[in-house]
């Protein structure tokens, strides 16, 4: 199992960075730091302060080597004790659990975040079998937030060519400022529509305060025009895609009374 671990920096969280990618060095993880900052750092992919996460995200997709199994993401304002831990447990499970297209934690800021397990987990398969891990930490679930992520090769290669046709149209990507919404939500629905699982891990659970940073004004129409597009990319899915993104809305209790259940076989189902 090859994972390869790619860390966003910023000038607001640069000396949390070092601390992180420090710990990850010391104890021979490998990483790689995508420097979004004012000054140069040997040894890091330096961008420039020009490129906010929609650059960050396109320099790690265009990155990734296909001989690692999963690209691996942790923004620099993601909070933990242990980042050595945290990459290890990821690729602990990876390699335990069969057919993971996509790999999160959970997170510790439930009254802002959405994609919480509480409120993203799948319960059933069908309506008569569970779901059920030889880890019971581990939970399948509908969705998760792109701030920590890892994401399965053939994913990572299918969004790529995707990305290629998106910067022939929007050739500025890499400069769009705002927060960066909806690779997650992408990916995530590209993991169902493959038959993969999306899990979640309730033994690391992650601090992400921050959640709410950037221009909003900005990342809504920026999250419009990725989605239209993206659509517009898939053609004949696009009414799967949606129908998908709205299993995931409903089953989130924060975008309308109650939580609507979930299974696999919806989820998965084209």
């Amino acid at each position: 199992m090859k994972l390869q671990t790619f860390i966003f920096n910023w000038n607001r969280v640069n000396d949390e960075v070092e601390k992180m990618y420090t710990q990850l060095q010391e104890a021979g993880i490998e990483a790689t730091v995508i420097n979004s900052t004012d000054n140069e750092r040997d040894g890091w992919l330096n961008v420039g302060d020009e490129y906010w996460c929609y650059g960050q995200t396109w320099t790690a997709f265009s990155n990734f080597d296909t001989s690692n199994d999963y690209l691996n993401i942790i923004l620099g304002d993601v909070e933990y004790d242990d980042y050595v831990h945290l990459v290890n447990r990821t690729k602990e499970v990876l390699e335990t659990v069969d057919n993971i297209g996509v790999f999160a934690p959970d997170y510790s800021n439930k009254e802002k975040c959405w994609w919480t397990t509480e409120e993203t987990t799948v319960d059933y398969y069908d309506d008569e079998n569970g779901i059920e891990f030889d880890d019971d930490r581990i939970v399948a679930a509908t969705n998760c937030d792109f701030f920590c992520i890892a994401i399965h090769r053939d994913l990572v290669i299918q969004y790529k060519k995707f990305l290629d046709h998106f910067i022939s149209i929007h050739e500025d990507f890499p400069l769009w400022k705002g927060n960066g919404w909806g690779t997650d939500l992408i990916v995530c629905i590209m993991a169902h529509l493959s038959g993969m699982l999306v899990c979640r891990d309730k033994e690391l659970v992650v601090d992400h305060t921050d959640i709410t940073g950037g221009d909003t004004t900005l990342t809504g129409k920026y999250y419009g025009i990725l989605m239209d597009e993206y659509e517009k990319y898939i053609g004949d899915l696009a009414p799967v895609f949606q129908s998908k993104k709205q299993i995931i809305l409903d089953r989130c209790g924060k975008y309308q009374t109650g939580r609507v259940p979930t299974t696999l076989k919806k989820l998965w189902y084209v």
